[in-house]
């Protein structure tokens, strides 16, 4: 009743065993994400996260994906005052039990940073993720260039290339 549900996402890691995640909105402007656990028509657990402590961002979570023991969720933070490329890239890594292995978030090197995230299928231990770059963060006329980025399940090796276009 005092919060704004975001788009969210269901993966079924097992049968009868799936993930499902999503981002709500209380009114005091902070965001948090969490990621819900429902195996055999029972909630195993549940975890929240605030991907933001400052009030004035803007957190959610895009997507999730399973490898081997372990959960990735993908989102991004931007800050919401006009003229501050803030916006950057989340991972957050977590097991079985939804314990908490690692967590890191970037700003890709060639944009202020990522919106309209997607997560893609890992393929030989790397994950990929799209989204846009954002070259103006305020302002008319921002160009949101499309992108492909990866990260390794240790989130290292994390890179972003961006295309021309729109």
């Amino acid at each position: 009743s005092t919060a704004q549900e975001l788009p969210l996402g269901l993966l079924e890691v097992a049968p009868n065993d799936f993930l499902i995640h999503g981002t709500s909105w209380a009114r005091t402007g902070n965001f948090t994400s969490s990621i819900l656990r429902l195996r055999n028509e029972r909630l195993q657990w549940a975890k929240g996260f605030s991907i933001c402590e400052d009030f004035t961002n803007v957190g959610f979570f895009a997507g999730i994906a399973q490898r081997d023991s372990s959960i990735y969720t993908i989102g991004s933070s931007r800050n919401t005052s006009c003229g501050s490329p803030d916006i950057d890239f989340n991972i957050v890594k977590l097991n079985f039990q939804g314990l908490v292995q690692s967590q890191v978030s970037f700003i890709p090197s060639n944009g202020p940073g990522t919106e309209g995230m997607f997560f893609l299928q890992p393929h030989n231990k790397i994950f990929y993720y799209g989204g846009f770059s954002t070259v103006a963060p305020c302002g008319g006329g921002n160009l949101q260039r499309p992108g492909l980025g990866t990260f390794d399940a240790n989130l290292q090796s994390r890179r972003w290339w961006t295309y021309e276009g729109v």
